[in-house]
């Protein structure tokens, strides 16, 4: 039988890492293993690594979130993620990695035996020069379909440089999450090739970055395009007015694969959203997730709108949150 285990915020240090590493060497039945918010640091990590390129390891998730890993962990990592076969899920963030870092786990997920399917790099201080080494990485991937990069300073030139890969049609990334990266509406240009060309892309996040009235414009556009997959789109907090509601409506109107959508913490009126449930009541809308903020949705005049939606469309649901998914944060799954 499959076990799973949750340490996280244990108050566990070097010496208990490598007393638990030992015991893991004549386990055969973990494959989930959270130690996130543990002191490791780069020592625990490595007795760890010693586990996981023994070829009978049967780890296949592991969170280290906020163990105090650095750079000079990650080759002690790296070396033992081309030697793992069986550990599909990697969840890193909160750990000062730096751009040398995002380097080193580079050189891993271009090595034929990586087996990662989902990598959380979320806060773990890099820039354009990660993206730029990540990019690279990506040319060569087969197997990673989930990334996550948010809360790094990629700025909308780190992401250029991302997008220049995520646009070749043999990109098998299917999730990408890029809330916090210090965006722009420059950045929209970029990633709307991405889903013009990428049609294995299904899930892009890019909540509190400031793209603006003009970037949705322009993510809209490519949107509305029938190669676009994208059926879950992250708008949270990204600077959004009512100005931008009419490539809202259209995209609503027209768009035949976004069936869940984020847009919390965007200054939208009264007005904006009386006209979004104008659209959203109609039964033939794909929507089947949407997300406002609680202020709007109490507000006695819109709750009508919202009660004629429910009505009209059972099969939308429209709260003050957004749904958890596995892909988005496995490591809570355990």
């Amino acid at each position: 039988m499959n076990e799973g285990s949750r340490l996280e915020s244990c108050d566990l240090n070097v010496t208990h890492c490598q007393n638990l590493s030992k015991a893991l060497q004549s386990n055969r039945s973990l494959v989930f293993l959270n130690l996130s918010t543990n002191s490791l640091s780069n020592d625990g990590v490595k007795s760890l690594c010693e586990v996981l390129e023994n070829p009978n390891c049967p780890l296949e998730r592991l969170a280290l979130a906020s163990c105090g890993l650095t750079k000079v962990g990650c080759e002690v990592l790296s070396s033992a993620l081309t030697k793992t076969k069986r550990l599909t899920h990697l969840c890193l963030a909160h750990n000062v990695l730096e751009d040398e870092g995002i380097e080193l786990l580079s050189y891993t997920l271009r090595h034929p035996r990586c087996t990662l399917q989902s990598l959380v790099l979320r806060c773990c201080y890099f820039t354009p020069i990660g993206s730029e080494h990540l990019s690279t990485a990506l040319q060569n991937n087969k197997s990673l379909i989930h990334l996550d990069l948010g809360f790094n300073k990629l700025a909308d030139s780190g992401v250029k440089l991302l997008c220049q890969t995520l646009q070749q049609p043999n990109c098998n990334l299917q999730e990408l999450e890029l809330m916090g990266c210090v965006l722009t509406s420059e950045a929209c240009g970029d990633l709307a090739s991405v889903l013009v060309n990428n049609s294995n892309l299904w899930n892009l996040d890019l909540g509190n970055n400031i793209l603006d009235d003009a970037g949705l414009n322009i993510l809209c556009e490519a949107l509305r395009n029938p190669n676009c997959q994208i059926r879950r789109l992250g708008l949270e907090n990204c600077g959004l007015t009512p100005g931008c509601c009419q490539d809202l409506l259209d995209l609503l109107s027209n768009n035949q694969s976004v069936i869940q959508m984020n847009l919390m913490k965007n200054s939208l009126d009264y007005e904006a959203i009386r006209n979004l449930c104008k659209v959203l009541r109609s039964p033939t809308c794909k929507m089947e997730f949407l997300a406002l903020d609680k202020k709007d949705l109490f507000k006695k005049k819109i709750k009508k709108f919202l009660v004629d939606v429910r009505i009209n469309n059972p099969h939308l649901v429209i709260r003050p949150q957004c749904p958890n998914t596995e892909s988005g944060c496995w490591w809570q799954y355990f």
